[in-house]
This record gives C-alpha cells, structure tokens and sequence, in this order.
C-alpha cells in the first residue's frame, strides 16, 4: 500500500513540475528565438560555470604578478632581474596555454 501512494505522490510531483514548466513556457521571453526552458538554464549554468573559471584564474594570476613585482624589487644585478623576468614569462605563458586547455575541455562535455 505504502508503495503505491509513494508512487502517486511521485506521479503527482511531476505533474506538477511539468504544469509549473508549461506556465513558465507561456511567458518565457526567450520562446521566440526556439530555446526551451531547460535549454535555457542548461545554458546559464554552463555560463556560470565558466564565469567562475575566469574569476578564479584571474584572481591567481593577480597573486602570482603581485609575487613577480615583488621579487623584482630584490633584484641586486641584472641577471637576477633577468632570471625573475624569465621565469615569470614561462609560468605566465604556461598558465594561459593550461587554462585555455582546460576551458576548451569543458566546453566539448
């Protein structure tokens, strides 16, 4: 007995979750352009998602240019100039090329 009135409560919760969806669809301005609902928040949190890995990558180069400035104000020779100026341009090169692999990968899922 239980299992069927869990089965009706289920039955009944996604008829309304499809009722909620349809009243949704009816003023949905994005109708126009074809994108259902789904497709829609699908892509907003896809959206999200990425605006997030930005923020994040943006934010740790910051820290890492900050630690570069602040290593350059030590330099006592040239070459040490030259050697932080170095390593600073690979580790920069190299956390663009990564965070570009990374962003492409996700955008193929």
């Amino acid at each position: 007995m239980t299992h069927t009135k869990a089965k009706a409560e289920s039955a009944q919760s996604s008829y309304n979750a499809a009722s909620a969806l349809e009243s949704l669809e009816s003023v949905w301005p994005m109708a126009v352009t074809g994108m259902s609902v789904p497709t829609a928040i699908e892509s907003i949190r896809r959206m999200s998602e990425f605006q997030m890995e930005v923020a994040r990558f943006t934010a740790e180069r910051a820290r890492k240019s900050a630690g570069t400035l602040a290593a350059f104000t030590t330099c006592r020779a040239p070459g040490e100039f030259l050697g932080v100026w170095r390593k600073a341009a690979i580790d920069t090169v190299t956390d663009y090329a990564d965070e570009t692999a990374r962003i492409f990968e996700r955008s193929q899922k």
